[in-house]
C-alpha cells in the first residue's frame, strides 16, 4: 500500500530545517507572551469593527462581570469555526488547531477592553437579535443595517 503523499515531509526539508521549525515554536515564555499580546489586540480590534452592532449592549452595569470573558471566548470560537457561506462548522483538525490559537488570547483583558466592555457578550449571537436570516453576521454590512433599523 502506498503511503499518502501529503502526509510525507517534503523531501527538501531537511532535519536541521525542521528543528529549526520546532525550536521557532517553542521560544521561552518570553516570547510567548508578545504573542499572547498580538493575538489579544488583533482579536481586540478584530471585534471592535463590528461588535458594537451585533451584541446586545448590557443593560446592568453592576453585573458581574466575571464571566464575560468565558461567554467573549465562545462568540468568538462559534464565528471562527463556521464556514460563513454554508453556516456549517469547520473539520474538526480545522477547530482543533484555530482553538490552539484562541488560547493564546488575554480574555479578561478582551473583556475589559474599552470597546468591549458595555457589551453582554452572554447574549451574543450568530445572528442578529431580531433573527433575521439577512443580518448573520456572514451577511452583508446593508442587511445587517437594514435590519437593525428597521
Amino acid at each position: 500500500m502506498d503511503s499518502d503523499p501529503n502526509l510525507e515531509p517534503p523531501a527538501d526539508l531537511c532535519i536541521k530545517e525542521y528543528d529549526d521549525m520546532i525550536d521557532l515554536m517553542m521560544k521561552p515564555d518570553q516570547e510567548a507572551s508578545a504573542v499572547r499580546d498580538q493575538v489579544t489586540d488583533g482579536i481586540a480590534a478584530w471585534l471592535a469593527g463590528f461588535a458594537p452592532g451585533m451584541v446586545p449592549k448590557r443593560s446592568d452595569s453592576e453585573a458581574d462581570e466575571s464571566l464575560s470573558p468565558g461567554w467573549m471566548r465562545r462568540f468568538v470560537r462559534d464565528l471562527v469555526t463556521t464556514n460563513p457561506v454554508s453556516r456549517s462548522p469547520l473539520s474538526p483538525v480545522q477547530v482543533h488547531l484555530i482553538e490552539l490559537a484562541l488560547d493564546f488570547a488575554d480574555w479578561p483583558a478582551l473583556a475589559q477592553d474599552r470597546r468591549l466592555r458595555n457589551l453582554d457578550w452572554s447574549r451574543a449571537s450568530l445572528v442578529h437579535p431580531r433573527g433575521s436570516r439577512a443580518a448573520v453576521l456572514s451577511g452583508s454590512d446593508e442587511a445587517i443595517r437594514e435590519e437593525h433599523y428597521s
